[in-house]
């Protein structure tokens, strides 16, 4: 494996300053680019390193409009297995890869570094997303992290991504689907004994995929600690007790007005239930049922 004193990612199809968002939030980041491609097999890149050297390979489907600028471009044959091989081996580094998919013709995630799932052209302005159950070996950190990008799906989905079941140990999970149930995102793990890791996520293109990315990122962190060994939770940052005077003060406001609130609808709600209690006579009598035996003259309707 690359070292592990400071883990390597690598993002395909980035503009710079959405690596630079996604460096900000403390992440080692570097950018390549995948053109269209040439033909079937042939396909423009560049990459500051082999593939093989990162430890996270992150591709995006959608080319930046604007041009990537990079000292050399190669033509990548992904039918050359020494150049193309990280890409195809799962088993190999980069040790995690995520994808953003949903633009271009692609029929598979080859470029995405998952030649295993399958691509489908997705219906048009589909628009419902439904959130699935977690299973067996599922991982919890990551498959909420995925579900919490639900709102920030860019529609409409240009792709559902698909597979076959794969043999032990792989497992694939979908975590946000139509309601026909297509798949819009998903994750795979390597199950062993009851754990399971992470090797690939693919998403569907959102509103700032950078911002996604991120929260990905920290959840993988969590998930697969080897892999990004030096990424801190920096949560705690957060914390009340490294709060900033300004912020307990506001804190406080907030708590304070929750609590008038809080009161005032608890106080409101005891003046409905006394008002019912005081009226709740005018209910009987509408709709009371009476004896039919009682003579007409002595029956409530005839008044």
């Amino acid at each position: 494996m690359a070292d592990r004193h400071e883990h390597k990612i690598l993002l395909i199809n980035f503009r710079s300053d959405e690596a630079a968002q996604v460096s900000k939030a403390g992440f080692n980041v570097e950018i390549g680019y995948f053109g269209k491609p040439l033909n079937e097999f042939l396909i423009p890149y560049y990459t500051p390193h082999p593939f093989h050297d990162y430890d996270v390979y992150v591709y995006n489907s959608a080319v930046p409009d604007v041009s990537i600028s990079s000292p050399k471009r190669n033509n990548l044959d992904l039918s050359d297995l020494l150049a193309a091989g990280p890409l195809m081996d799962i088993l190999k580094p980069p040790h995690i890869r995520v994808a953003f998919v949903g633009k271009g013709q692609a029929k598979n995630l080859i470029l995405g570094g998952v030649p295993i799932v399958k691509l489908i052209a997705a219906n048009e302005n589909v628009s419902s997303f439904l959130i699935s159950k977690q299973e067996t070996f599922s991982i919890p950190v990551l498959h909420d992290a995925i579900a919490n990008l639900r709102t920030q799906i860019v529609s409409p989905v240009g792709q559902y991504v698909d597979w076959k079941a794969e043999p032990w140990p792989i497992q694939q999970f979908p975590v946000i689907t139509n309601r026909r149930g297509d798949i819009v995102a998903s994750y795979g793990v390597f199950a062993s004994g009851d754990t399971a890791r992470p090797f690939y996520v693919a998403l569907p293109q959102l509103k700032n995929n950078p911002t996604g990315l991120i929260e990905i990122l920290r959840a993988l962190a969590k998930a697969a600690p080897d892999v990004l060994p030096d990424v801190r939770d920096q949560t705690w940052l957060d914390s009340s007790e490294f709060a900033l005077p300004e912020e307990v003060r506001i804190q406080a406001q907030i708590t304070t007005k929750i609590q008038e609130a809080q009161a005032f609808a608890t106080d409101k709600k005891k003046q409905i239930e006394q008002v019912r209690k005081e009226w709740n006579f005018i209910k009987k009598i509408l709709v009371a049922t009476e004896d039919p035996a009682l003579p007409p003259g002595e029956r409530l309707s005839a008044t």
